[in-house]
């Protein structure tokens, strides 16, 4: 199941890709509900009982998510047996079509964002290139770091710089969003606590990688937008395999980045027990598993103003977000 979370017609609602459509699933269970209940209370009774986001679904219990398969079945099957054309409720279609709909991150406030350096050994090797002499990080070494949740922004959304970073880099990972609170989660008890799996594009500013021996990490990974994360969120059925699947990143249609999962020096097991070790793990946390070679400090060509980056994961789906140059102005909340 791929769960997103977008806006149509002004309102935020929870979705199911299916067939390459987008089934809301408040609509949908308003369309199949049996009975003299009038439509204003067919759709308070779908908001109530359905999760209202894809965190609320890695939390519900068995019986929600039961509820939740029986409504896609239920509209799939009236949508074979009426036609799409006819599969509405008070005249708005249950099934959208994705290029009409607003993506909103799929988890649009996590609590924590964390990612692992260096997780792959020919990324490690080419960012080690572009250092001076005795700046390079340990090889093999564990190392993890957080990212603000504000630097968190929509799959299809503008990553937004200011005049001044002129060596920007992205970065395509699988991200594990958490399912399940934990600390001390041992190895064999992490996947316990896996919720889903989404995409996630590191957005870098290599401007900031280390001075004296330092990096700067907030500077370099912490920027609003330098987040970009879903479509999807792909919740995981038995037999699926997280370390098998193939990743890749085009720059104006330009192939960057080609890899596998399977290539990381940290298994997600390994880094779910890590990080919990240093905190408390909560539902809606998001834990970037690493790049793969190829970023943009290799080519020698970092992103610019204009720049179309598109991001896919195997299974998963596919981001679109253009480099968009706007100047520094003070806002107030």
């Amino acid at each position: 199941m791929r769960l997103c979370l977008f806006t149509h017609t002004g309102r935020m609602r929870l979705g199911v890709e299916l067939q390459g459509k987008i089934l809301d699933l408040v609509l949908a269970y308003a369309f199949t509900m049996e009975g003299g209940i009038s439509p204003v209370d067919r759709i308070s009774v779908a908001g109530r009982e359905l999760p209202p986001d894809p965190v609320a679904f890695l939390q519900a219990d068995d019986e929600t998510r039961r509820l939740t398969q029986v409504v896609i079945e239920g509209a799939l099957a009236r949508e074979q047996r009426l036609g799409a054309d006819r599969t509405m409720f008070e005249n708005q279609s249950v099934l959208l079509d994705p290029k009409g709909l607003t993506f909103l991150p799929p988890v649009p406030q996590p609590r924590k964002v964390f990612g692992m350096a260096r997780n792959y050994a020919l990324h490690a090797e080419e960012v080690d290139r572009t250092l001076k002499p005795g700046e390079s990080m340990r090889a093999g070494r564990f190392f993890a770091f957080q990212k603000p949740p504000t630097c968190i922004t929509g799959p299809y959304s503008p990553i937004i710089i200011p005049p001044w970073v002129e060596k920007l880099d992205y970065e395509l990972e699988l991200a594990v969003v958490v399912g399940r609170a934990g600390r001390h989660i041992p190895v064999a008890r992490a996947y316990d606590h896996v919720g889903a799996y989404t995409i996630i594009n590191n957005i870098s500013d290599r401007s900031y990688l280390p001075a004296e021996g330092r990096v700067d990490w907030l500077g370099m990974k912490g920027q609003d937008t330098f987040g970009p994360l879903g479509p999807y969120l792909l919740i995981p059925e038995a037999g699926f395999d997280p370390h098998a699947l193939s990743l890749s990143l085009k720059v104006n249609g330009e192939v960057r980045q080609s890899a596998s999962t399977a290539e990381m020096l940290f298994s997600i097991p390994q880094i779910i027990a890590g990080i919990s070790r240093l905190c408390t793990l909560e539902p809606g946390d998001i834990i970037a598993t690493g790049s793969p070679a190829g970023n943009a400090a290799a080519f020698g060509a970092f992103l610019k103003d204009g720049d179309i980056i598109e991001g896919t994961i195997e299974q998963i789906g596919t981001q679109r977000n253009r480099i968009t140059m706007q100047p520094a102005e003070y806002w107030r909340g």
